[in-house]
């Protein structure tokens, strides 16, 4: 366990649906892919016994005494190790939980079901002797309630660092930054999806899986396929602010298909083949065919359009890009959330910023990241310039290595 002046950092990125959105509901193909926007845990020793879950992007802050932890313990020994494979926990033990935490059981606030996931898993992969008071901060780049896999990359990052805190998984490397690999990842992933339960009912395990494991992922028919992506894509990324319902636009674009299924299904079958010449040109070894993905993006959004997905704020988002020479279209379920646009290689910096600069003053949020780069990892030494850690963590003392 960690000693006095050890620090641990891990990061975890978001996910951003490339293409597939509302056909995967219909049994087509989702790509889905890392965003290098992070989020980022820093683990102190705490000096005082106690155990600190700070998330000051969303204003969640609690404190548990080590020795009230203690009883919570999912009928485990002083010797044993990390109970595998992962677990939801029972009725019983999730009612204690929730009342441990002040939180109704019935709640559907995922801050308050981020704190019961929180203590689940603080009280499931550690043993009741690697018990010590530690402060866990959290800083994110990615906007909460977005589509962006925010909850997602709190649990990759929390689980791996328990992981690595009770000695289950080692160091994967003493670079900069350094991911995780091989059956560490999917030990990670296991856990991570049980969190994701907690915090959502009933997720698919995309954003998990993305974040866990970066790159690209294939979903269709609750099967999720790991893809080798042999290219990163430049993009911005434009949150609206627009509140959406995930359940609402699924269940119009299902009410359109039972009273238009021939005009509907085919629309479903043209983002399937969009979804599939995509994945071949992400997966190609060849150079990356920039008019691919700008035609691919222009014709799926034509189609969530036709499956009344869009909204307003998003076409005006589509529109100021357009008039720049970009291709832009909608992520996630539509109705509001968030845009994509792709940057090709050739696409000036000083375009790129007036395009932001003329976004954000509509009242947009934009980031210029990539899609498509690494998983979850341990930051060791001095972070690099590709992964800088946020304002609020940079204040900490030089991070070392935990031994």
């Amino acid at each position: 366990m960690m000693k006095e002046g050890e620090h641990l950092v891990v990061s975890a990125p978001g996910k951003v649906i490339l293409h597939g959105e509302h056909a995967v509901v219909h049994g087509k193909r989702a790509l889905a892919c890392s965003l290098n926007l992070r989020t980022y845990l820093h683990v102190t020793p705490s000096t005082d016994g106690m155990v600190r879950m700070n998330l000051p992007d969303i204003n969640i802050y609690r404190e548990w005494k080590v020795e009230d932890l203690t009883r919570l313990f999912a009928n485990k020994t002083q010797s044993e190790e990390v109970s595998l494979p992962p677990v939801y926990p029972p009725v019983d033990r999730f009612n204690s939980l929730c009342e441990f935490c002040g939180v109704d059981s019935t709640t559907h606030n995922t801050k308050d079901l981020a704190t019961v996931a929180f203590i689940h898993l603080y009280t499931s992969i550690l043993s009741p002797s690697q018990i010590i008071g530690l402060d866990f901060m959290v800083s994110s780049n990615l906007p909460t309630s977005a589509g962006l896999g925010s909850s997602a990359a709190f649990a990759v990052a929390l689980v791996s660092s328990l992981l690595k805190l009770s000695n289950q998984i080692s160091d994967p490397g003493t670079q900069s930054f350094n991911p995780w690999t091989g059956d560490h990842l999917e030990v990670i992933n296991g856990w991570a999806f049980i969190a994701e339960k907690i915090i959502h009912g009933n997720p698919s395990g995309v954003d998990n899986s993305v974040s866990t494991y970066g790159g690209i992922v294939k979903y269709q028919n609750k099967a999720l396929e790991r893809l080798s992506c042999k290219h990163e894509l430049s993009v911005i990324i434009t949150n609206t602010k627009v509140p959406r319902s995930t359940k609402h636009m699924v269940s119009n674009v299902a009410d359109k298909l039972k009273q238009y299924p021939t005009v509907i299904n085919p629309v479903l079958d043209a983002v399937e083949a969009i979804s599939q010449r995509c994945q071949d040109e992400l997966t190609s070894t060849e150079s990356l065919d920039d008019s691919v993905i700008r035609d691919m993006m222009s014709a799926n959004h034509a189609l969530l359009c036709v499956l009344g997905v869009n909204h307003p704020a998003i076409e005006k988002v589509c529109r100021m890009t357009h008039d720049h020479g970009l291709t832009s279209k909608l992520t996630g379920a539509g109705g509001g959330g968030c845009v994509i646009t792709f940057l090709p290689a050739e696409t000036p910096e000083e375009k790129t910023q007036d395009i932001i600069s003329q976004l954000t003053n509509q009242g947009y949020e934009c980031w210029k990241t990539l899609v498509g780069g690494p998983g979850v990892g341990l930051h060791f030494g001095e972070p690099n310039t590709d992964f800088i850690i946020p304002t609020a963590l940079q204040s900490r003392a030089k991070l070392c290595h935990i031994l």
